[in-house]
C-alpha cells in the first residue's frame, strides 16, 4: 500500500516507475521509495 496523500506532507508525487527484481520476480516500483515499498 502506497499513501498518496499525507496529513502533513501533503499530495505526494510518485516518482517514474521502474522494474526491480524480488526474489527472482519482476516488481515494479516508483523510483526513490524503498524497497519495502515496491
Amino acid at each position: 500500500m502506497r499513501i498518496k496523500k499525507h496529513p502533513i506532507l501533503g499530495e505526494l508525487e510518485p516518482g517514474r516507475i521502474v522494474k526491480v527484481e524480488i526474489d527472482d520476480k519482476p516488481v515494479d516500483a516508483f523510483e526513490g521509495e524503498p524497497i519495502a515499498g515496491a
